[in-house]
């Protein structure tokens, strides 16, 4: 979108001749300028609103925003505050979208019960002698607000502060898609919306981009981890005596296997298994970029500078995915890159500042029982170097839930972000060495005020990622559900030269080798 449709986009004096009302004209030069700051290489005609007004008809259509009749979502609602039946109406809107009220209180009105977990802060657009039209948009991502029970509040603030600003800091770190991207299906990120988790990677440490990968290959994914975790513990159980849903009670203590370890008592890592390896031949077929050897779809795959993703791909080759890592480990700020005649070892192209070779590891699970409380705080990789703040990144992990997190909604089936299951939690910024080294010594996650007003608990839905740079701290939320086993998919991506020194491939395996690659539908 050009400077020129940017500016067009908020008409001229003669084109709104037959609209008349100031706060109508207002309320719509509002909209297109968040907008505009939202996603500028977005049209304006590309933005759907909803209204039951015709003044607002006239005036929307007049600057050339669609009015949505449908029951489809929508980036804005406009709402009189006579309006008794807009539930329909209202629970179109879309995560970071508007709802716009016209009201004749001087506050806010309250008939429409939306809940403080889903919606942000109310603020006056305009007003006249008569009304008064409010604005109050819903949140980009909302907050677990059932983990970390023990979180106290900031000293000197007040709970409802507290969260308001953890709610910000997430704001910060979230992409939101458009009504228009979310209505046809497109498949990937605008350019802009690509330069924005970069950014956020960047600056944060992590991001969290809504709605990007397809559920249902999310699900199946998922479900392969959950067969498979579920036939593993059969084994160890009767050949190990070794109870993973139980490991209090085990004759023996779980070990780490070939295909799976334990990150702690009722929360585990698991890599492969005959399930995963029928999805990663799924996943071979259909995506033409894995040179496929069934003997090593469990390791790492280099993937050339000069390749692409596949739109195939559920997660680890989604070329969105591989263009944010590849943007956030190979930054190009400056033309020193022209200076960097080593590449041309090693069968390089030479200084020619093209991103160097990906390293992407296999789709795995981290699969969280119930009764697995909070995580241990840490950090996956160090930094390379101590003397300067903060390198690019080397190293990034990108997740996504494999099964639906089962979250309170309100009563417009809005998620409250509040579920049982757990999730991940991670300290806002601390992925650079600043905010690290300013810790007290002995500093805990409970104690340490700094980490506390920097933590963020995003509650996500399935079809949402998370990337973030190793060096970042996080952790695993509890699973303080009676039943629900929670999968959490993963991939990991760094630059090709650098190597995870973990590796299972020497240990034990679980399966028997004539099994490791026939799946067994065990729960499916």
């Amino acid at each position: 979108m050009t400077d020129c449709d940017v500016w067009d986009a908020f008409g001229d004096d003669d084109e709104i001749s037959d609209v008349e009302d100031p706060v109508v004209m207002e309320g719509v030069s509002f909209l297109v300028m968040n907008f505009v700051k939202h996603n500028p290489q977005l049209r304006v005609s590309q933005r759907f609103v909803a209204t039951t007004s015709s003044v607002w008809k006239d005036a929307l259509e007049q600057r050339g925003i669609n009015l949505s009749q449908s029951a489809g979502p929508c980036d804005a609602v406009i709402l009189n505050e006579e309006d008794n039946d807009a539930f329909d109406i209202l629970k179109r809107v879309i995560p970071g979208g508007h709802l716009l009220v016209i009201s004749r209180l001087s506050n806010f009105p309250t008939q429409y019960n939306l809940h403080e977990a889903v919606w942000r802060k109310e603020i006056l657009v305009a007003m006249s002698e008569d009304v008064k039209l409010w604005s109050i948009q819903r949140a980009s991502c909302p907050i677990n607000i059932n983990s970390c029970s023990w979180k106290p509040t900031y000293p000197h603030t007040k709970k409802d502060t507290e969260f308001h600003h953890e709610r910000e800091l997430l704001e910060e770190a979230t992409i939101t898609r458009s009504a228009y991207e979310l209505k046809h299906k497109t498949p990937s990120l605008t350019p802009h919306g690509i330069d924005q988790a970069v950014e956020s990677l960047n600056k944060n440490g992590y991001c969290i981009i809504r709605s990007l990968l397809d559920v249902e290959r999310c699900s199946q994914w998922g479900q392969a981890v959950l067969n498979d975790f579920k036939s593993a513990a059969e084994i160890l159980l009767e050949r190990d005596l070794i109870d993973l849903y139980n490991p209090q009670d085990s004759a023996c203590d779980p070990q780490t296997y070939r295909e799976l370890s334990m990150r702690e008592d009722l929360r585990l890592d698991l890599r492969d298994g005959p399930c995963l390896r029928e999805m990663r031949e799924q996943e071979r077929k259909e995506c033409v970029l894995i040179p496929y050897n069934a003997s090593e779809s469990h390791v790492p795959f280099i993937l050339s500078s000069k390749r692409e993703g596949s739109g195939n791909s559920c997660l680890r080759f989604h070329p969105n995915v591989i263009e944010i890592v590849r943007k956030t480990l190979n930054p190009t700020i400056t033309n020193l890159f022209k200076g960097n005649f080593g590449r041309f070892n090693f069968d390089g192209g030479g200084p020619d500042g093209s991103p160097q070779n990906l390293r992407v590891g296999p789709m795995g699970g981290i699969v969280s029982l119930p009764g697995s409380a909070d995580q241990a705080i840490h950090a996956d990789t160090p930094h390379l170097f101590e003397t300067i703040d903060c390198l690019p990144a080397h190293y990034i992990n990108a997740f996504c839930l494999g099964a639906e997190a089962q979250c309170i909604k309100d009563c417009y089936g809005f998620s409250t972000g509040a579920t049982s299951v757990g999730g991940t939690a991670f300290v806002h910024t601390s992925h650079k060495l600043s905010f690290t080294a300013s810790l007290e010594n002995g500093w805990t996650t409970t104690t340490e005020p700094q980490v506390l007003q920097n933590l963020v608990r995003p509650s996500l839905k399935i079809g949402d990622l998370v990337l973030f740079d190793c060096r970042i701290l996080h952790f695993g939320l509890a699973n303080t559900s009676r039943s629900v086993i929670r999968p959490m998919l993963y991939t990991n991506m760094s630059q090709a030269w650098f190597h995870d020194p973990k590796n299972w491939d020497e240990e034990k395996s679980i399966f028997p080798a004539g099994n490791r690659g026939k799946a067994n539908k065990l729960g499916s």
